[in-house]
């Protein structure tokens, strides 16, 4: 498996790749994930393939193909949130699988905390949890994956994260579960995770490029 950097991506490119956070938090924007995107081929294309894509206004004017996001993290179902067994916002879903049968995306993708998995919503005069709702909805017209709890540490990540994901998909195929690639032996830790940043010069680390992060 060849990780791609993106902080050393934009970190060297800086000229190019400006203005890739929201201004409001620490995502990256539709221009970020592109740009991350856009590596991601170049080095597919170097192992003897040739995939084509747009340009950066091109790929975001794709709305048939892929639908994914979130709804309702922090509120409702969250161990952060006031936990009230049916607050409205925890519908939000509705919404979302509302989008995805107005649109029908080739792929599908519903990211949320695992207190998902216990959350119930009001669905035809009767009380449901929300994976149950979206394998109604959604379960005739897509193939879903079985497993859906990930963890970040078993992916490289030095922090104790766990996201319920729904993968979909209408053309027939199996959504296979990421294979874990570190376990109790070789988990990375914060320290590890941070090493390389603790002797850079701080004015290398303030740049044009991530002054909406540092700013």
């Amino acid at each position: 498996v060849e990780f791609i950097d993106a902080y050393e991506l934009f970190r060297k490119n800086q000229d190019k790749y400006y203005d890739v956070y929201y201004q409001t938090d620490h995502h990256l924007n539709i221009r970020g994930a592109y740009y991350i995107f856009e590596e991601i081929v170049s080095k597919v294309n170097k192992d003897g393939h040739n995939i084509k894509i747009g340009t950066l206004e091109d790929e975001y004017n794709i709305k048939s193909e892929v639908i994914n996001g979130s709804y309702n993290r922090k509120i409702g179902q969250s161990v952060e949130g006031k936990k009230e067994e049916f607050d409205p916002r925890n519908s939000l879903i509705c919404c979302a699988v509302r989008l995805i049968k107005e649109i029908n995306p080739k792929y599908v993708l519903l990211e949320n905390v695992p207190q998902q998995l216990h959350t119930k919503i009001k669905y035809n005069d009767t009380v449901i949890l929300i994976p149950e709702y979206i394998k109604k909805e959604l379960g005739a017209s897509y193939n879903f994956n079985k497993e859906t709890l990930v963890m970040a540490k078993d992916y490289g990540v030095p922090q104790f994260r766990k996201r319920v994901i729904f993968i979909g998909n209408r053309i027939g195929k199996t959504n296979y579960h990421p294979k874990p690639l570190y376990d109790e032996t070789n988990y990375v830790t914060l320290g590890q995770g941070i090493e390389r940043f603790m002797a850079m010069d701080e004015k290398t680390v303030r740049t044009e490029a991530f002054k909406n992060l540092y700013g």
